[in-house]
């Protein structure tokens, strides 16, 4: 239909020209179209140079055309990248004020344990430092060491965990395992191999006045495994290290540490990969004033890194 109006149009140009049987249906088009603008054509010479020129403006309308795709191509690129950047920005000012509202459900959930277990150490043994004796079975004969635990003010948690532990008996029968010569690790497992009831921490926690010093004690990560440091091991283990909680040293036995660190280095020495010492008991006892002068323990929590 499109053909035939524009060939209708070019009747007089048809009436004009000769040897118009050698146009195409193409020719016959572009002549159409151009008959809006070329009334003036009279021959073929005309006709054809109408087409050409034709020809010229649809390439630059094409060229101008593919621009324009191009140009609209990149600048919906940019508008999706700023679009999808936009959207990076939410999530992550949501992910920002998610994480700040956990961390601070988290701080007052640590705040709560450790309010409770402030309470706790209290109504259960009294006031601290707590002082919990150690015997244990080294070359067939009992030998004993005396631990203390940091005071009731600092890692309230932390203290309430292990005092817990000790009172329920769950390291009786358990056993120090030699096989480095920096620490003695405790497991709660009794000499038959059985697991007992055992309780980890809710989180760790950390206090600058109580270092990885040599005679410590503390937990591996959340526990419940414990360690006795063999010497100083605070860039290690303290808070620039693997940030174990340190909770309690041993302030009356020293001389069966020294045995216990000597044990080790025989194992070493004589090439044994593990061996074990046994825990006979841990329990919570008293200590008079007296025995405390006498040992030099003073009641305070800088006496943990003094003694």
């Amino acid at each position: 239909m499109v053909l035939f109006q524009r060939r209708k149009s070019c009747v007089k140009l048809k009436d004009d020209v000769e040897n118009v049987a050698s146009f195409s249906d193409k020719d016959w088009d572009l002549i159409g179209l151009g008959y809006i603008y070329l009334s003036n054509i009279k021959t073929v010479g005309d006709a054809r140079s109408a087409i050409l020129t034709l020809n010229a403006k649809i390439e630059e309308i094409r060229i101008a055309h593919d621009k324009i795709d191009d140009q609209v191509f990149v600048a919906w690129g940019k508008f999706k990248s700023l679009q999808e950047e936009e959207a990076q920005n939410i999530k992550l000012k949501a992910i920002l004020e998610m994480g700040g509202m956990i961390e601070h459900t988290i701080d007052n959930y640590q705040k709560h344990i450790q309010s409770f277990h402030r309470s706790g150490l209290v109504k259960r043994f009294g006031q601290g430092p707590y002082y919990i004796e150690v015997e244990i079975l080294l070359k067939g004969i009992s030998r004993f060491f005396t631990l203390q635990t940091v005071v009731t003010d600092i890692m309230h948690h932390t203290v309430y965990v292990f005092m817990d532990m000790v009172d329920r008996k769950v390291w009786d029968n358990s056993t120090f395992v030699h096989n480095q010569d920096h620490v003695l690790d405790i497991s709660p497992i009794s000499s038959g191999k059985k697991t007992l009831e055992v309780r980890k921490l809710a989180f760790p926690e950390h206090s600058e006045e109580h270092l990885h010093e040599q005679n410590t004690l503390a937990f591996s990560g959340i526990g419940p495994e414990m360690y006795l440091n063999l010497k100083n091991n605070s860039e290690m283990h303290g808070q620039g290290g693997d940030g174990n909680p340190c909770f309690a040293k041993v302030v009356i036995g020293l001389s069966t540490m020294s045995s216990l660190k000597a044990t080790s280095a025989e194992i070493r020495n004589d090439d044994i990969k593990t061996s074990t010492t046994l825990i006979k008991s841990m329990k919570i006892v008293e200590i008079s004033d007296k025995r405390l002068i006498q040992y030099g323990i003073v009641k305070h929590t800088r006496s943990l890194r003094k003694n």
